[in-house]
């Protein structure tokens, strides 16, 4: 699972696709699959839709673990009726075939965080989707885009 901000596009494109896939990347991901998050610095991209072939949300299986990767940038909401009661139907539909199985949710904007430029964390997400995970008892949620920094004394 990648959280987002895979690369930083700029409006000029610029070449972060191929540094990334330079960087390593082309090695690693001939022998891993990747499940990414659409991340705001993929800036909504179509190479990021080329690249990985996903839509904006998507699930998958991997065993008896049931992942649910969700869209939670500013261009998504428009859709995110859509997008929830998508959310709430995928997860009722693990439930019933797969009750004793974990399940695990990614998107990129934390419903909770300590972040100095987001006290709190992003509050209409929480409001949207955190009561469907509590509903659907998902185990684990898997958040990016808020940055960590240390200070030295």
């Amino acid at each position: 699972m990648h959280v987002g901000d895979t690369v930083c596009v700029v409006d000029d494109g610029g070449d972060e696709w191929d540094r990334f896939f330079t960087a390593g990347g082309r090695t690693l991901f001939a022998d891993m699959p990747v499940m990414p998050v659409l991340g705001n610095h993929e800036n909504n991209a179509t190479v990021w839709y080329d690249t990985f072939g996903m839509p904006e949300w998507y699930s998958f299986d991997c065993g008896s673990s049931h992942f649910v990767v969700l869209d939670s940038n500013d261009w998504a909401t428009p859709h995110m009726e859509e997008e929830t009661a998508w959310l709430r139907a995928d997860l009722k539909e693990n439930r019933d075939k797969n009750p004793a199985g974990r399940t695990f949710v990614s998107f990129h904007h934390p419903p909770y965080s300590s972040g100095t430029r987001h006290p709190g964390g992003w509050t209409d997400i929480r409001e949207l989707w955190v009561p469907v995970f509590e509903e659907y008892q998902v185990d684990m949620v898997f958040n990016g885009h808020v940055h960590a920094t240390s200070v030295m004394w």
